[in-house]
């Protein structure tokens, strides 16, 4: 639902009472800059929402507070959307997507040249979400959310034990570090699938012979990996 379609034609009252039906209505919520329609969310009195997605929002502290209390209240939630969402409260969102076990795919899509509060959310949250042995997360996008090589390693140490079968971390700041520590983890890793590194800095800002270094640690944990069908 895109705000611009119902702006000038409901009142306010109408589109909390919209949100409200949709909310025990629906399995899967898609909302495009429909900030408000998101609000009256927070007080539906019963959700059977699978799936959400918002797409182009600013969320302000309140709103993220909002949003934070309303992910353990859609149970199951299988699926969690953010394409180019500006967070300034972060920090609220940490603890629900930490504790989102019932999460099958976490896809998070921002500017390339991000501000730090998707980068910052992801560190404290997913590793965490990955290391809860009930979690049953499969895919994962972190796409262009400025993710670095101490945050993107944090994930790594995880993936030997998640269930992920796919991982796309295109559009990112992952240096050589990290892509080595991921070559690393290669040949213990049993459930990844797929993986996309496209557009990551060790491709375009690798320093002399680094770029072989990594190419030839990549190939070694290849050989030693019988999941990944796709890198």
């Amino acid at each position: 639902m895109d705000n611009s379609n119902i702006e000038g034609y409901c009142t306010p009252d109408e589109r909390r009472l919209l949100g409200e039906t949709l909310a025990c209505r629906t399995a899967s919520f898609w909302l495009k800059r429909s900030p408000d329609i998101l609000d009256c969310l927070f007080t539906a009195p019963k959700l059977e929402i699978e799936k959400i997605r918002l797409d182009h929002m600013k969320l302000s502290t309140v709103q993220c507070e909002g949003l934070g209390r309303l992910i353990p209240r859609c149970c199951p939630l299988k699926c969690l959307h953010f394409f180019y969402i500006h967070l300034e409260g972060p920090q609220m969102l940490v603890e629900p997507i930490s504790n989102a076990i019932h999460l099958q795919k976490l896809l998070i899509r921002g500017e390339s040249v991000d501000d730090g509060s998707w980068r910052n959310a992801v560190h404290d949250s997913v590793p965490r979400l990955l290391q809860n042995p009930q979690n049953q997360l499969q895919k994962l996008e972190l796409v262009g959310i400025s993710l670095g090589d101490r945050r993107f390693m944090a994930i790594v140490e995880q993936l030997p034990t998640s269930r992920l079968a796919f991982l796309d971390l295109s559009y990112n700041r992952i240096e050589f570090e990290g892509i080595m520590a991921f070559a690393a983890q290669l040949p213990r890793i049993k459930s990844l699938k797929e993986v996309d590194f496209w557009r990551n800095h060790f491709y375009h800002y690798s320093r002399p012979g680094e770029y072989e270094i990594h190419m030839a640690a990549l190939v070694q944990g290849m050989l030693e990996n019988y999941s990944i069908e796709s890198l």
